[in-house]
């Protein structure tokens, strides 16, 4: 009797062991999934940052930023939405990824403002200094980006904003020519 006692108590044991092993793995296959179609970016614009230093401006002048082709060299403009394609909700990091340019200008002269679709400041650039892509905390996701803002979106939503960079005044022009460009991404974090 206390044989068979002991076979089930083994038996139960293994299929209890077995059982947890099976739902670790699950977990961690489900971890896995997470990449960076979960959000998507979309803009008409498109993502690219691509500015020449041959007009430094104001902050006062770099927020009010509008879209003008004309202008594009010497200033950026990106309206962006981000739009969950996953159907829980999840951590994000926009983030931008810096050029490798042949005559790249410092990044502590470019200033980088993030507002959404209203124009209202998001935290990080509500303050009266705009801050520099050089003074942006490095991304949790990308070690070579600089993070723009973090987030949550729910499964199926969307969210907008406008991206504006310059050239800060604090620049003085040369005579050698020089560029910055970087590119915008969003990934589940």
């Amino acid at each position: 009797m206390q044989k068979s006692k002991l076979r089930l108590f083994a038996f139960v044991l293994v299929v209890v062991i077995l059982f947890v092993l099976i739902c670790l793995q699950s977990n961690d296959l489900n971890r896995g999934k997470k990449n960076v179609s979960a959000i998507e970016l979309s803009s008409e614009l498109g993502n690219a940052i691509l500015l020449e230093d041959n007009y430094p401006m104001t902050d006062d002048i770099g927020k009010r930023i509008k879209y003008n082709a004309d202008n594009s060299d010497v200033q950026t403009y990106i309206e962006f939405t981000i739009t969950s394609k996953s159907n829980v909700g999840s951590n994000y990091e926009l983030y931008l990824v810096q050029d490798d340019l042949e005559k790249s200008l410092h990044p502590n002269f470019v200033k980088v403002y993030l507002t959404d679709e209203h124009n209202k400041a998001l935290p990080g650039f509500d303050s009266l200094s705009v801050p520099t892509y050089y003074n942006l905390r490095v991304s949790s996701l990308n070690p070579s980006a600089r993070r723009l803002y973090y987030g949550y979106l729910d499964a199926g939503e969307s969210r907008s904003f406008i991206l504006r960079a310059w050239i800060g005044d604090a620049y003085t022009i040369s005579n050698v020519s020089k560029e910055f460009g970087a590119k915008l991404y969003v990934e589940v974090d």
